[in-house]
């Protein structure tokens, strides 16, 4: 056996958690592993994850503030605050997470990743990031996360 493998392995699994290397992980609820796998690689993107472990629920204020948008109206869904709300919960948990309240309001924005069949994870993860693009664009209030 490699001596890298027997130095630098953890020797329990909750010492792996502990140690903040992988985290609780989230809850499979039906063939949503593609779904899962985005918000998990996200996650361990550290400039991603500690921007959005520094918004706060007042940053989302802006959201349904227009009168013309109709209560429900997908405009009116924020990707943002519900993926905010899921990175804060991972963050603070020791237990796996049923990421049902990001999941739903990506099916509301994007149909066609609803109905717990199996999707492909580039495109959920590239329409994620196009609907958090539009978010912020549209809000106006947030500088993109500095580059490390």
């Amino acid at each position: 056996k490699s001596p890298f493998f027997r130095t630098q392995m953890p020797r329990k699994p909750r010492d792996v958690i502990l140690s903040g290397v992988v985290g609780p992980g989230l809850v499979n609820m039906g063939n949503t592993c593609f779904f899962n796998a985005v918000v998990q690689a996200l996650k361990a993107v550290k400039v991603f994850n500690e921007y959005f472990l520094e918004l706060e629920e007042a940053d989302f204020k802006h959201l349904g503030d227009s009168e013309d948008e109709k209560e429900g109206s997908i405009r009116n869904i924020s990707l943002s605050r519900e993926l905010m709300r899921l990175l804060t919960a991972m963050h603070n948990s020791e237990r796996p997470l049923r990421p049902s309240e990001l999941y739903f309001a990506l099916c509301r924005c994007f149909p066609r990743l609803g109905g717990f069949v199996q999707h492909d994870a580039q495109e959920c993860l590239h329409l994620l990031l196009d609907r958090l693009h539009y978010e912020f664009k549209r809000s106006g209030n947030y500088p993109p996360p500095p580059l490390p």
